[in-house]
């Protein structure tokens, strides 16, 4: 896929800025939120993307990204799941994103603190990331 620095996306999106920042604590724990009902009733828009950051950026990449987590779950309801995963090599990330549809997705994408910290995440990577897109399917609940 294409470059999905903002502005030039994995999705087709012009990106105005919106959203709130939080100071709120960060971990990281997966961003899972409890949307069940959503999750068993609409066509869903996800994003799987594999990333390996330089050795030496390993824990600015880790603190940029919890703190997005964060941002995410207390701002984004349209985002049911938000995970952010080691792999078996310690510089290797895995995200999976799923959004309600595409526009959830172009929205995450353009709120402030995604754009304000992808500057400085995307500095932190080794390599361009690999990343596909995922389409939901309808299938009986």
């Amino acid at each position: 896929p294409g470059n999905p620095r903002p502005g030039t996306g994995l999705c087709s999106f012009n990106c105005q800025h919106q959203g709130s920042d939080s100071g709120d604590a960060v971990s990281l724990n997966p961003v899972n939120l409890d949307k069940s009902e959503t999750i068993n009733n609409s066509m869903h828009y996800a994003l799987y993307m594999r990333v390996r950051v330089k050795p030496e950026k390993r824990d600015e990449f880790i603190g940029l990204i919890t703190e997005l987590a964060a941002n995410v779950k207390a701002n984004e309801p349209e985002t049911l799941v938000w995970e952010f995963l080691q792999a078996d090599d310690p510089d290797e990330f895995v995200f999976f994103e799923c959004f309600t549809d595409e526009a959830a997705c172009e929205r995450h994408q353009c709120m402030d603190y995604h754009l304000a910290m992808s500057d400085a995440g995307w500095a932190c990577l080794s390599e361009e990331p690999h990343i596909e897109v995922l389409h939901g399917l309808a299938c009986g609940t």
